[in-house]
């Protein structure tokens, strides 16, 4: 799995509407990490990746599964 932190460059590997399969952008934060102790709507702490898109600048929730490291 993979494990990113804000300002990783990220590749989506998943076409979701909107936003097509290998689009580039920033994760801006990361949701849910389970590092706060905060309880969250998420029971399971699934860490959830806020990505801000490059080409139009919209902001994306992902999960890392469908992310890959883009400056490798």
């Amino acid at each position: 799995m993979m494990k990113a932190k804000a300002g990783t460059l990220v590749k989506t590997t998943k076409a979701r509407i909107g936003v097509p399969l290998g689009t580039v952008g920033l994760v801006v934060r990361v949701v849910a990490d389970g590092t706060n102790g905060s309880p969250t709507w998420n029971s399971m702490d699934i860490p959830i990746a806020i990505v801000r898109h490059l080409s139009n600048g919209t902001e994306r929730r992902y999960l890392f599964c469908d992310l890959e490291v883009a400056n490798d």
